[in-house]
């Protein structure tokens, strides 16, 4: 079975190829065509390092950080450059910890799109200084053993300079690199107490193929999460009860097989196990409260239709993975007890998340109460406040579970993701017991560039205003809000194309832009597009989930729960 696909594989591999480069330099007396191979490789690995540290250093645009690390290896990339366009047709183990190193680097920017917006969950790790130090640190163990080598190559090239002198500014350029070496290696000292591994974990944006079904499908859930809490989404009913509905089932399986381990156990173990059971329980009991609120609600968002068909083939795949025989032993449940500690990664995910999915939908009035005679009312404040509150409980309570899952025995499958997890959701009692730093990273996700989330408002007789910060004060009609909200962004951009005076920057969300049209040109949506109902929905029938039963369990057949504690797939 190879090794997943992860920047710290990848990067791995490049220390490795680095420090295997630097045992077998050209020897005394060697061609001048095998040294420039070895000086180009070394070329085309600072210029990669120089690039990387770049990205480490300002992942979503800006000035960065400009540590003296960063700003040296930039410059020595300039340098660099140089030296691998020399026309050297030999590739050596240089070339190969740069391309390795290239694939790490290209491997952490697809998280990360031009406008520096965020395109998944794990690109809010690289605003972690903890993480971002870690990553750091690993380049220094790449480009050191470079530098050293550059070092050597010079008195190598001297005897070919009076027959080649072409040499020589390669021979300069090496000096320069090879100046590096004592800076690099304070500069490691420095990071290297600091940082972390919050970062190795990160794979490919749109997953690793060749990972194992289960894995796969949790990226899945993951990168459906980072979509549908972004402020242009307005998410289902359907999508908002499916994950509360996985969130339970993970949580309710880890309850129930870390109270079969403890009874296998005696001693500090079974105590560490029994506390592990009870943060389960918690962490059930607070999605069991939210789930049964999401089934008393509806939502005007169409967004998220995929999700209770992820959510189903994740509950298969955990199964399999975790059956047991009747009379388990303690080397089947430790089995178990792993493929739980990783799917419990994404617990505090689905509910910060969902928690932030929820709050666009409070701010665009677009989770609903049960159906009344009168249509669908908003829900009140009061509950507002609840389920808003109930979602940060619930990213809490999945911080400390995979807390006291850390602290069982054996080595946690992904320790470096869990232990930024757990600094980033769980209480701060939880550090302690896990001995971790004093340096917190940043609680908040790293703010998306350009964002306004504007604010609506119902007058007493039926108008909506919104209020944007760019646009200012729109006042529309409800029917004609509707109707435009079931258009997508991409449409709704198209309509306004033709009126220029309305100045778009492509942070507008769906709710603005729906404004926008309805406020501005409302005729345009007399013409339904070739996937949209001709008629515009009543007032009435403005949630689009009042056809459809919520989603319980019983849509859900591989979700059912059979008891209160025991949730099963």
């Amino acid at each position: 079975m190879r090794e997943p696909l992860t920047y710290g594989s990848l990067a791995d591999e490049a220390a490795r190829i680095a420090a295997a480069a630097a045992t077998n330099p050209p020897r005394p007396g060697a061609r001048l065509g095998e040294i420039l191979d070895h000086a180009a490789g070394i070329g085309r690995l600072f210029a990669t390092a120089g690039r990387h540290a770049k990205l480490l250093d300002a992942p979503f645009g800006g000035p960065g950080r400009s540590t003296t690390f960063v700003n040296r290896l930039v410059t020595a990339a300039l340098v660099a450059d140089q030296l691998y366009d020399q026309p050297t047709p030999g590739r050596t183990l240089w070339h190969r910890a740069a391309d390795k190193l290239g694939a790490a680097h290209d491997l952490l920017a697809s998280h990360v799109d031009r406008a520096g917006q965020q395109r998944s969950l794990d690109a809010v790790v690289l605003g972690d200084p903890l993480a971002v130090r870690g990553a750091m640190t690993r380049l220094t163990d790449i480009t050191l053993p470079a530098a050293l080598t550059a070092r050597a190559l010079p008195p190598l090239i001297a005897p070919f300079q009076t027959n080649a002198p072409s040499v020589i500014p390669a021979a300069q350029v090496l000096t320069r690199l090879g100046a590096l070496t004592g800076p690099i290696r304070m500069s490691r000292e420095r990071l290297h107490p600091t940082g972390d591994h919050a970062l190795d974990p990160v794979g490919p944006l749109l997953g690793d193929p060749a990972a194992p079904p289960l894995d796969r499908a949790i990226h899945h859930v993951r990168r459906t999460l980072h979509q549908l809490s972004q402020p242009d989404a307005l998410i289902s009913q359907q999508a908002l009860l499916a994950f509360a509905t996985l969130a339970l089932a993970i949580s309710e399986r880890t309850h129930r097989l870390t109270r079969q381990a403890a009874t296998l156990v005696r001693g500090p173990e079974r105590a560490r196990l029994d506390i592990a059971c009870e943060q389960a329980e918690n962490t059930a009991r607070s999605w069991h409260a939210i789930r049964t609120f999401l089934q008393q609600t509806a939502s005007r968002g169409i967004d998220g239709h995929e999700a209770p068909g992820l959510v189903i083939d994740t509950g298969r795949y955990l199964v399999a993975n975790t059956r047991t025989g009747k009379n388990p032993g303690r080397r089947d449940l430790a089995r178990v007890l792993d493929v739980m500690r990783r799917t419990t990664l994404v617990l505090p995910e689905i509910a910060e998340r969902s928690g932030l999915a929820v709050e666009v939908l409070l701010t665009h009035q677009a989770l609903l109460g049960p159906a009344t005679p009168t249509g669908h009312q908003t829900i009140g404040r009061n509950e507002q406040t609840w389920i808003v509150d109930a979602y940060r409980t619930a990213t809490g309570h999945g911080g400390s579970t995979i807390t006291h899952l850390l602290r069982l025995p054996g080595i946690h499958p992904q320790r470096a993701r869990a232990l930024y997890l757990v600094q980033r959701y769980a209480p701060e009692g939880d550090h302690d017991l896990l001995g971790l730093r004093d340096a917190h990273p940043a609680t908040q996700e790293t703010p998306r560039p350009g964002w306004h989330v504007p604010v609506l408002d119902e007058e007493p007789d039926g108008t909506l205003r919104l209020h944007d910060s760019r646009h200012g004060t729109l006042q529309i009609d409800n029917t004609t809000l509707s109707t435009a909200v079931t258009r997508s962004p991409q449409t709704l951009r198209g309509i306004l194309a033709d009126h220029p005076w309305i100045d778009l920057d492509g942070t507008e969300t769906l709710v603005t832009l729906a404004a926008l049209v309805a406020a501005h040109t409302p005729g345009a949506l007399r013409t339904p597009a070739a996937s949209e109902p001709a008629d515009p929905p009543s007032q009435a029938a403005l949630p689009t989930l009042t056809s459809q039963p919520p989603v319980a369990s019983a849509n859900l057949p591989h979700l059912q729960a059979t008891e209160a504690s025991d949730l099963d797939f």
